[in-house]
């Protein structure tokens, strides 16, 4: 399946994501580290890295992304992902 736009998305946005994403990490500990900003900033962060692992599912299929050639990748990714989504549900657990 092709969807237009998914490739060039893929080739662009994971990665300045994850720059931006080191960025805000090295901040959140200099500059009001208790603040709500950061926890929205986890939320738009854990909502791209959904976004590229739904389009590569689209695009590749199930066994396309967990057995192609970027399957070691793709895993990494899938189970930083998955954790991500146990942090957030165990802090507002807490927090809630």
């Amino acid at each position: 399946v092709r969807l237009p736009g998914a490739l060039a998305f893929l080739n662009v946005v994971p990665p300045l994501t994850i720059l931006v994403n080191s960025v805000v990490i090295g901040m959140q500990s200099d500059i009001a580290p208790d603040s709500v900003i950061w926890d929205i900033f986890e939320i738009a962060f854990i909502t791209v890295y959904s976004l590229e692992f739904v389009l590569k599912l689209r695009i590749f299929g199930c066994k396309g992304y967990f057995c192609g050639k970027e399957a070691g990748w793709n895993w990494f990714d899938f189970t930083c992902l998955l954790l991500s989504y146990v942090d957030i549900a165990v802090y507002y657990a807490v927090v809630l």
